[in-house]
């Protein structure tokens, strides 16, 4: 028996750098980012909505979603 191993295994760390918010992150829903050359659905878990344009760190993925932040001022 052959045992199956992914080809490109990805790990946290892929998931994390800078995006820019395309539409609107409410607390806890998800709205979308462009990131690395494409959009992706984001959610916030903090109580701050973000607003297209502005930056927003990415600090990791939930299935399809990646988890972002606000920048710390």
């Amino acid at each position: 028996m052959i045992a199956f191993q992914p080809a490109d295994s990805q790990s946290a760390e892929d998931f994390t750098g800078e995006a820019i918010v395309d539409e609107e992150i409410q607390p806890r829903r998800k709205g979308r980012v462009y990131w690395r050359g494409s959009y992706w659905p984001a959610r916030c878990n903090l109580d701050v909505t973000l607003k297209p344009e502005e930056f927003v760190e990415v600090v990791g993925i939930d299935n399809i979603t990646l988890l972002v932040m606000p920048f710390a001022d």
